[in-house]
């Protein structure tokens, strides 16, 4: 279990103490030091490398890459959404959610994509195998006989959770 916490601390580290961060809005550096960096973001990017790691079995290379760092927002904007219309149901009934908040409602569709494609993702994989994953706890073992399993709805629901923790 300490084995992905290592290697990403490590990896966080390499990247930051070499300047590759791969930043463009970085400020230079002063004469004899590295650039400032918004180390926020970047234990962001590692909580979820690890989350990604020990929920689903991979990383979600928020460090490496930038193609998945969009995520992070695209989650604020979810729970925003659903936090509104939650307590204004109204909205729903007459329509309005698209209307008021088309940027808050385009990311609770954009999130819930994100979280089928990593259930989706982790379905393909044989799970029972070698359980590396909390993911790969909700798949059916076929090494004993089970037949029971979740429905794409129900795994996509886990695995928003399993994000969002």
């Amino acid at each position: 279990m300490e084995q992905p916490l290592i290697s990403a601390t490590q990896n966080l580290f390499r990247h930051l103490s070499t300047g590759k961060v791969n930043e463009p809005e970085r400020p230079q550096a002063s004469k004899g030091w590295s650039s400032p960096q918004d180390m926020a973001l970047w234990f962001n990017y590692i909580a979820f490398d690890l989350m990604g790691e020990y929920c689903f079995g991979k990383s979600f290379d928020m460090v490496d890459k930038k193609k998945n760092r969009h995520i992070i927002d695209t989650i604020s904007d979810g729970v925003q959404c659903l936090n509104i219309v939650g307590h204004m149901p109204k909205l729903l009934e007459l329509r309005l959610e698209n209307l008021l908040f088309s940027r808050l409602v385009h990311g609770l569709h954009e999130y819930q994509s994100y979280s089928e494609t990593q259930a989706r993702e982790c379905m393909k994989k044989n799970p029972k195998k070698n359980a590396q994953s909390v993911f790969d706890l909700l798949l059916p073992d076929p090494k004993a006989g089970s037949e029971e399993t979740f429905s794409i709805t129900e795994l996509t629901s886990e695995s928003s959770l399993l994000i969002l923790a």
